[in-house]
């Protein structure tokens, strides 16, 4: 069968010269419909856009999960862990304890990781490696600071010159609106209401129940130093609220409420100058957010920077105006919100005995010397 001849069917010329060929037909390029190509383009940017944004969810998951990695400091921290209070001696004892453990993280010399350094404030964190808080992987905080040009008519006592300025700051830190400053979120009615009081150096030293968030259950030793002015908030076990953290030794949901764990001390002193206040804290809780992850940033970034943004607002009228709505004073200087406004607690009589409970947390006697509590760890 002959070969068919495509120059032909092209048109292209034969050896006659005549342009035989048949020539073929165009066909017209029918356009896309705008909308058509819009919405192609559309699609694709909806693809593009959400791979970008699982890509940036997985760099940011990894960012929360692991910075707090990078937050140890040097380690070798440790904290006294809870301790059960019978007596009026148990509760001094553990009281001296509480403050002498204060001061020793205050000014412990080890290499803390610095969160946040601004003008005139200082947050370090760090590992706590011993203890029976050690297994929880939540960082110990602690923060210093300095508060210039202090209103002297912003606090309350003498105003003649007899007390220093720290002193009346002190003062006023452990009033009730001090105690709002310090917690926003806390009850104001339940100031200073003791489930029991003891005496210790002459001052007050009592047993509280608290909340926080409202949802979960601490019963804390609050101790007031001063002389020394220091302020400790420090969990312990008592009789009158049956139940432990699961932090406690041989702990048991069974004997009793699962109850949270805190830990606040405070101290304030002079400035370098005059009319400079240092306000000194340190602060470690389980917050019950996945404890070592979303907890740490809530210690680190949350808590203590809040009442430092509060407290200068307060006492030195610095950091923002009354009628500022600035994202950070609607975080740190929200009004408390109602979050107590339910059935008032079945009331508890100091009567229950804590062997009832079942409860078995470590004794007092086991907390007897301070110095050698790293050899303590679970």
């Amino acid at each position: 069968m002959p070969g068919i001849d495509y120059r032909a069917l092209e048109g292209s010329d034969g050896a006659d010269g005549g342009g035989g060929g048949l020539p073929l037909p165009e066909v017209p390029i029918k356009p896309r419909h705008p909308l058509r190509v819009f919405c192609t383009w559309m699609l694709r940017l909806v693809c593009w856009g959400c791979a970008v944004s699982f890509f940036a969810m997985v760099c940011m998951g990894a960012y929360v999960v692991f910075a707090p990695s990078f937050w140890q400091g040097e380690g070798g921290m440790t904290l006294v862990g809870e301790a059960y209070i019978a007596t009026a001696e148990d509760a001094a004892r553990f009281a001296d304890l509480a403050v002498d453990e204060v001061v020793s993280i205050l000014e412990d010399t080890r290499r803390w990781h610095t969160v946040e350094r601004d003008e005139g404030l200082l947050v370090e964190s760090i590992r706590v490696d011993h203890g029976p808080y050690a297994k929880s992987k939540i960082l110990l905080v602690r923060m210093n600071l300095t508060l210039s040009g202090v209103d002297s008519e912003r606090l309350p006592g003498d105003t003649v010159g007899k007390q220093s300025l720290s002193r009346r700051a002190f003062d006023f830190l452990m009033t009730k609106e001090g105690y709002t400053l310090i917690d926003p979120d806390s009850n104001p009615d339940t100031f200073n209401q003791w489930l029991e009081e003891y005496p210790w150096r002459g001052t007050k030293l009592g047993i509280q129940e608290a909340q926080y968030p409202p949802s979960h259950e601490l019963t804390v030793m609050n101790a007031y130093d001063s002389e020394r002015q220091i302020f400790v908030s420090k969990s312990v076990d008592h009789r009158s609220m049956p139940g432990s953290s699961i932090y406690a030794r041989n702990w048991d949901t069974a004997s009793g409420r699962t109850r949270g764990v805190i830990q606040f001390g405070l101290r304030t002193r002079e400035g370098a100058r005059e009319g400079e206040v240092v306000v000194e804290t340190e602060f470690w809780m389980d917050s019950w957010l996945d404890r070592g992850l979303i907890g740490n940033w809530v210690n680190c970034f949350v808590i203590l920077q809040g009442f430092a943004h509060r407290l200068r607002k307060r006492i030195t009228g610095d950091g923002c105006k009354d009628e500022c709505k600035c994202n950070r004073c609607n975080f740190h200087c929200r009004k408390p919100p109602s979050l107590y406004d339910r059935d008032k607690a079945k009331e508890r009589t100091l009567d229950t005995e804590y062997s009832d409970s079942g409860i078995t947390s470590r004794p007092i006697d086991d907390l007897d010397d301070f110095d050698e509590r790293a050899t303590m760890s679970e």
